[in-house]
């Protein structure tokens, strides 16, 4: 007698209890357990794991998966770490053949449903993981058509029913030659909330770049109708850490706007609801997706430098070493910025539970057939599904990688209760950052403070985030900032203060001895100086910027028309740079104006400005043409050549006039800088007879002389 041949499925479900008796023994192996109770434990769940499968006869249609992509998931497959072996292991600690049993059984009922594991290394892994699944419609037909008996699965559908159905579900079920069971499969192959399947997939590193790559692929196989995306709803929750094709920051996708000239797009895709459309225009195939993406700020490999700012790198390089930074500086994460990021995070979830759960892919009752036929007759507008959106969450500890080595013991014993003062550390960190920030694409211009709302936007290396001019501006929000934080730690005593929580007899002493009267009252004076020289050099550059305006206005417009050009080179869709320089011109063009230099011409700009033609070459040109003097050619090259002999000395004129204004405003600029040197060299004057006199006046006095003046 000739064996018939295992079912595919029933094959799977004898190979995955193969694999739970493996995996169970590896738990035992993994922990190190030697317990012979929980070793003949194991054994027993494994082989009832093997007998339950085999007898069951259940094909296995796992319709959600669970996956995990990166090197950490990879490594922990390959160790026989898995959520399954992880919980037998628990399990049999217990030494509870009941409660093991219980749970045994829990896992062999999900994972008839569920398919956990690591997927390779490549995209095409992925891919085929969450491909690979099955739809519910495969899971629930085939039990149904089972147990319907063959007479009625073969009933021929006549032509009024075959149209009713066509018109119900937009199939194209014939007037003749299909039967029940074909109308069926029709049906659930043309109405794609009948076909629902689940895959939520965790990446970490470089295995975002896989996820990432694959996610590409599936959007172009189901917007492309390819035959290989079964027809349905695939709903699925793409969680990254740490990823590296994060748009805003993935050190990978960086290159994307270079790669692309391949074909290659190394950045994550947005989020959302992507569909098919059939030979009729109808949707079969949705895939949705939302997307979780975690990082934290200032490392190289998610939250990379957005320009090519040598000091952003070195940070960002530090912060992929020295990951202590992202200790905080106290236990209440004070210094943080995670109180603004709950409530986005709150949001990613929410929408990822919800994708989960929509079985409209996004669509919402559009794709529902009998609700969207009532909408229609009643001329109502379709109710809207849950479409799946990117969430970006940075972590930012406040603290900079940069100065982490001398940060991090001070910061420690703080946790600790210990306060070491670090008032040179404190004086230049606050600038320090700011001039870091700049390397991003998130900076504020006006604060010089990153927003961390920009991670879903590609970076492009090419595009500062700030103009020339507000690079100058930049430089003195830096100045001022790294005056103040002086002041306020290595001119300040209390900023070398000392105190141990607990210890107030120390904690007063440290008080008296270095917050003494003399000096509070040098640090006073020595400040008051600094804040009237602070105030004079703000005034003077603010001068300087206004004298420097029309030349800095044009180092903007050329900026950003570089920035446009090498986009167009590029091909980079969706970029910025033309509104960019709309703006400027429409700015400089009111700017000149407004100083009687050019004529209005509505909201178009200024236009751009041509290179003068030389007079020289123009001249050489009409007497090199043979014609008569008076013929209307000449006359029209004389005027030209007058014409441009005109423009030669408009510019003359303007760049002299230019020049002179710049000059006086320079010569006004220095004796304003003169004035203020003086003024502070005054006032420490001052603060020295000051500061002697107060001396003078705490030093104590002789018994002799005391005795004098009292007498």
């Amino acid at each position: 007698m000739t064996s018939a041949p295992t079912p595919p499925k029933l094959a799977m479900a004898k190979t995955a209890a193969v694999t739970a008796a493996a995996m169970a023994t590896t738990a035992a192996l993994t922990l190190g357990v030697t317990s012979p109770a929980f070793q003949a434990q194991v054994e027993r769940v494994s082989v009832g794991v093997e007998q339950r499968a085999i007898t069951a006869e259940v094909e296995l249609a796992a319709i959600v998966g669970l996956y995990g992509v990166g090197p950490v998931f990879w490594i922990a497959d390959a160790l026989g770490i898995t959520p399954e072996n992880v919980i037998l292991g628990a399990v049999g600690l217990l030494d509870n053949p009941t409660i093991t049993a219980a749970v045994q059984q829990i896992l062999t009922v999900v994972g008839l449903v569920v398919e956990t594991g690591a997927p390779g290394p490549l995209p095409g892994d992925i891919y085929d993981s969450v491909n690979g699944l099955s739809y519910t419609g495969d899971l629930v037909l085939g039990p149904i058509l089972g147990a319907v008996p063959p007479l009625v699965k073969n009933l021929p559908i006549v032509g009024p029913v075959a149209e009713a159905l066509n018109d119900l579900f937009g199939t194209n079920i014939p007037n003749s030659g299909f039967t029940v069971e074909d109308a069926a499969k029709a049906i659930v192959k043309a109405t794609p909330i009948l076909n629902q399947r689940r895959a939520i997939i965790f990446s970490e590193g470089l295995g975002a770049l896989s996820t990432s790559l694959a996610y590409r692929d599936m959007i172009e196989a189901v917007t492309s109708n390819d035959p290989d995306w079964g027809e349905g709803v695939t709903a699925q929750w793409l969680i990254f850490l740490n990823n590296v094709s994060r748009p805003g920051g993935g050190l990978l996708s960086l290159a994307t706007p270079f790669t692309n000239l391949f074909g290659v797009d190394l950045t994550t895709p947005a989020a959302g609801s992507y569909t098919n459309k059939d030979s009729n225009g109808k949707i079969t195939k949705i895939l949705n997706t939302s997307v979780l993406d975690i990082s934290w700020a200032y490392n190289a490999t998610s939250d990379a430098p957005s320009t090519l700012n040598p000091l952003a790198w070195a940070n960002a390089i530090a912060g992929s070493i020295l990951l202590t930074y992202l200790i905080p500086d106290d236990l209440n994460f004070g210094n943080t910025n995670l109180g603004s990021q709950v409530g986005p995070l709150a949001l990613g979830l929410l929408n990822g539970a919800g994708v989960m759960v929509d079985i409209t892919g996004g669509q919402g009752s559009a794709v529902i057939p009998l609700i969207n036929k009532i909408f229609d007759l009643l001329q109502l507008k379709p109710l809207p599904g849950i479409v799946g959106k990117d969430t970006f969450i940075t972590y930012d500890s406040g603290n900079l990688p940069l100065l982490e080595p001398f940060d991090l013991g001070p910061r420690l014993l703080g946790i600790l209760g210990v306060n070491v003062p670090q008032p040179l550390l404190n004086s230049i960190e606050g600038a320090l950052r700011l001039a870091v920030n700049t390397g991003y694409q998130d900076v504020d211009p006006a604060t010089l403070l990153r927003g961390f709302d920009m991670g879903g936007e590609q970076a492009l290396l090419w595009h500062s985030p700030l103009t020339p001019s507000q690079q100058v501006e930049g430089g003195q929000i830096i100045a001022n900032r790294l005056l103040d934080d002086i002041q306020a730690n290595l001119l300040n005593p209390v900023a070398w203060t000392p105190s141990v929580f607990g210890q107030a007899a120390f904690n007063d002493m440290m008080k008296a001895l270095i917050q003494n009267q003399i000096a509070l009252a040098v640090s006073a004076l020595v400040n008051q100086g600094i804040d009237g020289a602070q105030g004079l050099a703000n005034g003077a550059f603010d001068g300087l910027q206004t004298a420097l305006k029309p030349l800095l206005q044009a180092a903007d417009g050329f900026n950003a028309q570089t920035e446009g050009a090498v986009d167009d080179a590029l091909g980079v869709g969706g970029s910025s740079s033309f509104a960019k320089i709309q703006a400027l011109d429409t700015t400089n063009a009111r700017a000149l104006e407004a100083d009687g230099k050019l004529a209005p011409e509505g909201d178009q700009g200024a236009p751009e400005p041509k290179k003068p033609t030389s007079l020289k070459s123009a001249l050489a040109e009409l007497n090199s043409v043979d014609l008569l003097e008076d013929s209307d050619l000449a006359k029209s090259a004389k005027a030209t050549a007058a014409a441009l002999k005109k423009q030669r000395a408009q510019v003359r004129a303007d760049l002299k006039e230019a020049g002179d204004k710049i000059q006086k405003e320079l010569k006004k600029t220095g004796d304003a800088v003169e004035k203020a040197v003086n003024n502070v060299k005054k006032n420490v004057d001052k603060a020295g007879d000051s500061v002697k006199q107060a001396v003078d006046n705490a030093k104590p006095k002789p018994a002799k002389k005391a005795l004098a003046e009292a007498s």
